[in-house]
């Protein structure tokens, strides 16, 4: 089993409904996996919380990250910018409201976010007059484009 079907396998694993947060050890076993790629889960699982697709809670157990981040008032997703320098990100893993609601980030609050970059959000309030969920990007998780063109 290569590196990506290995996380596929742990993805579907953790992301099943009622699924109660493990240890990695625990996971590998579960995927009937024998000793050796246990340790191929472990940096799995590893790879996976950088990405913030997984976390860990206060017992090293692994969940998915938009439950524990949820609980921050934070979303996982993927930015987008617009010509006029605001943007919206798609939520990864459940959205803040209804299906398919993106969320939309200011220019002043994109972080230098670029189209395509995994983003943190915080989420906020909206005016008055701004129907839909809106917050600000904490941090770039992972940057599609790592090569710029500039002077």
């Amino acid at each position: 089993m290569d590196d990506n079907q290995l996380e596929q396998a742990i993805l579907e694993l953790v992301s099943q409904p009622g699924y109660q947060a493990i240890k990695p050890r625990a996971i590998a076993r579960r995927l009937q996996l024998d000793a050796e790629q246990a340790k191929a889960v472990k940096q799995a699982v590893k790879r996976l919380v950088r990405q913030r697709v997984l976390a860990y809670d206060s017992g090293h157990r692994v969940r998915m990250a938009s439950t524990v981040d949820r609980q921050r008032g934070c979303v996982v997703g993927i930015f987008q910018r617009t010509a006029k320098g605001y943007g919206f990100v798609r939520p990864r893993n459940g959205t803040p409201g209804s299906p398919g609601e993106d969320i939309y980030i200011p220019a002043r609050k994109t972080a230098d976010a670029a189209t395509g970059d995994l983003v943190l959000v915080k989420l906020g309030r909206g005016g008055k007059h701004e129907p839909g969920p809106r917050g600000q990007i904490v941090e770039i998780l992972e940057r599609q484009t790592n090569r710029f063109v500039g002077t």
